[in-house]
């Protein structure tokens, strides 16, 4: 909101604050945003074939959204699987967090969730009226290609299936064998090849699990409850340990062994089984999640 000074100068308004009397305060760090076209394009019906009773108490939950165009769909995008659509995630991107307004999210945040002073008059149609920029962004991400994973370890990765990781991080789901992508909003539509009969190795299922209350962050989001997350895609992993960045949705483990050791919940079944290994098979089994 400072910035808007710029532009308007009788315009006031001051940088948001946490208010006293919030009942939620989470810090999330920011997804990588590679392989989005990918998921996009996953079929809903293989999402909700992983949401079964699996072993170990693992059972994920689809957490059911409106898109775009009002159709219920399954979520996939955000911390919560909030989000159904490439489409509807950059738009709420745009309005969340550049204050622009588009033809999917067309109604500004108020400012402290207040009403937004006479001397800060905003439009009153969409900042991006056409959808031109939300479209651009949907583009631009949708064929942003995920990493090309290292060597791994064999051994590693036979227990990653073995004691039950896979059930939640499902290394690889297929895209629709027909992909058809957005050209303008609500306009031109073409198929695309490159993103059809695909695999996708995200190492997540895109489903909602709960981790436990030590782990959660609050938030509501859908059917979420404050515990529960949207398993967090593996893919990459390596580019963030190379970065220095922490793991879990606020950063708060510095390593890769710590980010194991935090799950609980639905996980903790699999956790006992990880803390009985070996430290050898320890080892060679972070080894291989931390090459992908």
């Amino acid at each position: 909101p400072q910035s808007n000074q710029q532009f308007k100068s009788q315009c006031n308004l001051k940088g948001e604050v946490v208010p006293n009397d919030a009942t939620v305060v989470a810090n999330h760090q920011s997804p990588q945003l590679f392989g989005l076209g990918l998921i996009d394009n996953i079929p809903d019906s293989s999402i909700l074939a992983q949401a079964v009773p699996k072993p170990f108490g693992v059972q994920g939950v689809a957490n059911m959204v409106l898109d775009e165009n009002g159709t219920l769909r399954v979520g996939r995008f955000g911390l919560k699987s909030q989000q159904a659509t490439l489409t509807s995630m950059s738009a709420n991107a745009l309005l969340q967090e550049l204050g622009v307004t588009n033809p999917i999210f067309a109604t500004e945040v108020l400012p402290q969730g207040q009403a937004i002073p006479p001397s800060c008059s905003i439009k009153t149609q969409p900042n991006d009226v056409n959808g031109t920029n939300m479209i651009d962004a949907y583009h631009y991400l949708l064929y942003l290609a995920p990493n090309t994973p290292g060597a791994g370890n064999a051994n590693g990765q036979s227990l990653f299936t073995s004691i039950g990781c896979a059930e939640c991080h499902n290394p690889t789901y297929t895209t629709a064998s027909q992909v058809s992508v957005m050209v303008t909003w609500k306009g031109r539509v073409i198929n695309s090849k490159a993103l059809a009969n695909q695999p996708v190795n995200a190492y997540s299922d895109l489903l909602l699990h709960d981790l436990g209350g030590l782990n959660g962050d609050g938030l509501e989001l859908g059917i979420s409850s404050g515990t529960q997350f949207r398993t967090a895609p593996l893919w990459g992993l390596s580019t963030r340990i190379t970065a220095g960045n922490g793991f879990l949705h606020d950063g708060s483990a510095k390593d890769v062994k710590s980010a194991i050791q935090a799950h609980a919940g639905e996980a903790a079944q699999i956790l006992s089984k990880f803390n009985a290994l070996a430290p050898t098979d320890q080892s060679d089994l972070i080894a291989f999640i931390s090459s992908l």
